[in-house]
């Protein structure tokens, strides 16, 4: 057949010595985050506790969050923003 040989088919161009392939420097990396809004406003109720130190946190519909620490939390959690 041709195309093959010794029963197995050749290796194609990208197959290469594995040995010799340059590892990818951004394997293994998450890409860098966006940068968070300087407010958020939220689109419903939200909360949650805390399972660390047993804090209730609730955002009321409507409620405009400026603080940073806040912010990255409801989006980190995903939070129903407007």
């Amino acid at each position: 057949m041709p195309g093959y040989f010794g029963g197995r088919a050749q290796p194609t161009q990208n197959e290469g010595n594995m040995a010799t392939a340059k590892p990818n420097p951004n394997e293994g990396k998450q890409p860098p985050a966006a940068p968070l809004p300087e407010s958020v406003k939220l689109a419903a109720p939200y909360g949650f506790i805390n399972d660390e130190t047993g804090e209730h946190h609730y955002w009321q519909v409507g409620q405009e969050v400026t603080d940073p620490a806040e912010i990255k939390v409801l989006v980190e959690r995903q939070a129903p923003l407007e």
